[in-house]
């Protein structure tokens, strides 16, 4: 690998270890308008986050295409229909942390599904494991993510649960959606190794872990 590209790998994934840190800091030690404007910046961070993971990408053929609108589309119906219904995650709303909705959804929640589906699918990639069990492991450690997610959510109102409790549905959901999500991306065609994706999928499991301890 050229110098110069191992060089902005190294400091792409600097950049983002520094917004998660600082973003954690001030979600959890701060208030009134400095919290505030940490909760507006976290739209911003997804999106900066994204545009490095991807900007890594090295095959943006048909394959990845699809990946990219299947995985967005499919997963931002699911929460529509989830949040909607009640019936496949549970009784949940959406608050007003994530931006712009549309039938009562973010429509960032959908790039947030993109995003953690490629990071935990690169960092599986390289394991001399057969599809089924890479989507499997994927799946699991999606959910695992969600079991550190959940609680942080709902403290910084991204979302809310029905009387503030986290049915176990949530979690067959997450299985669910999850599963699809890893199906895609391992059975579509397009290049997998991405040389930041896997650490700043681990980062995004820091912040959220480091949020439970306090």
């Amino acid at each position: 690998m050229p110098e110069p590209k191992r060089n902005y790998a190294s400091l792409s994934i600097a950049a983002v270890t520094v917004l998660h840190l600082a973003g954690a800091f001030f979600l959890m030690f701060s208030s009134g308008k400095v919290y505030e404007a940490a909760l507006l910046l976290t739209p911003l961070n997804l999106l900066i986050t994204a545009c490095i993971v991807l900007s890594f990408h090295r095959d943006y053929g048909p394959a990845f295409q699809k990946f990219i609108g299947f995985g967005f589309f499919v997963s931002l119906i699911i929460e529509m229909l989830g949040v909607n219904t009640g019936l496949i995650f549970g009784n949940y709303s959406y608050g007003p942390v994530l931006g712009i909705k549309v039938w009562n959804t973010p429509l960032l929640i959908g790039l947030n599904w993109l995003l953690i589906t490629y990071c935990v699918g690169s960092l599986l990639q390289p394991l001399a494991f057969p599809v089924w069990a890479k989507v499997v492991a994927g799946t699991f450690l999606l959910v695992f993510l969600d079991y550190f997610m959940e609680p942080v959510a709902m403290k910084h109102n991204f979302w809310n649960w029905e009387n503030g409790s986290i049915p176990y549905q949530n979690y067959v959901g997450w299985a669910i959606c999850g599963g699809i999500m890893m199906t895609l991306f391992y059975k579509l065609p397009f290049e997998k190794q991405n040389k930041v994706a896997a650490r700043i999928g681990l980062i995004q499991f820091g912040f959220f872990f480091i949020q439970n301890l306090f």
